[in-house]
């Protein structure tokens, strides 16, 4: 009996070992199913370009540098190097990393007028047209500039109504656009922004101050009278000259 019994165990034990061993060989797990294949690592030309990104996120803002990054990823999807899944990841990460410098580079010309605002509003103005994917991280800052151009058409008219003569229902309203602007969240921390505001409201004052002085002095225009004194208003340098004969 005690033989029969070891002779068995010696059986199972070596049944086990047989099993243990087909399961090993053939990759199989006890369910059948084969076991998931190891990941693919990504190739080296994706790490590359994910350091290319990584550099342009350090970097000062440079458009120059992302277009440089964006061919790249193209030319390394054409010749195979990537599959089309990494090229979507790799673009979605460069545009980030160069959204999140560009409106570094808006925050700073809104605050000190440093930098090429309309190239940087144009990229801005581009982001906000391709849609929720990377409008949302523009938009504050494409506000921002689109006030700020809005002061800037109000000084292309003050500017041209100081080549006419006086007229103060004109100024009290582009002074009131100019200041409505100036009380604007996106505008009234800026001191670039309030610099050209209180300026275009110093030259408006001034024109009204020259009408007064003209007016004043109209009737003691002769041929002697120095009119540079209304040079860059021409108006009244015209009316000037004329009056001197």
């Amino acid at each position: 009996m005690k033989n029969n019994i070891l002779l068995n165990i010696a059986v199972i034990v070596l049944l086990g070992g047989a099993g243990i061993y087909l399961l090993n060989s053939t990759g199989c797990n006890p369910g059948g199913a084969p076991p998931p294949p190891p990941p693919n690592p990504d190739p080296k030309e994706y790490k590359e370009l994910e350091v290319l990104i990584d550099s342009l996120g350090r970097l000062p803002w440079n458009i120059d540098f992302y277009h440089n990054i964006g061919g790249q990823i193209d030319q390394y999807l054409l010749n195979n190097l990537i599959d089309k899944n990494q090229e979507t990841i790799l673009k979605l990460s460069l545009n980030n990393t160069y959204i999140s410098t560009l409106n570094t580079a808006a925050k700073a010309y809104i605050y000190s007028g440093n930098g090429n605002g309309k190239l940087i509003f144009n990229e801005l103005d581009r982001y906000k047209r391709l849609g929720k994917e990377y409008a949302p991280q523009v938009s504050a800052l494409h506000q921002s500039f689109t006030d700020l151009y809005r002061v800037m058409s109000d000084g292309a008219r003050v500017d041209a109504s100081l080549q006419k003569e006086f007229d103060k229902d004109k100024k009290a309203a582009l002074e009131a656009s100019l200041r409505d602007s100036g009380q604007l969240n996106t505008l009234k921390d800026s001191p670039y922004a309030q610099g050209i505001i209180r300026n275009l409201i110093n030259k408006m004052d001034a024109h009204a101050i020259i009408d007064y002085k003209f007016k004043r002095e109209l009737e003691s225009i002769t041929s002697q009278t120095d009119c540079s004194r209304y040079e860059g208003y021409q108006y009244y340098f015209d009316e000037c000259i004329r009056l001197k004969g």
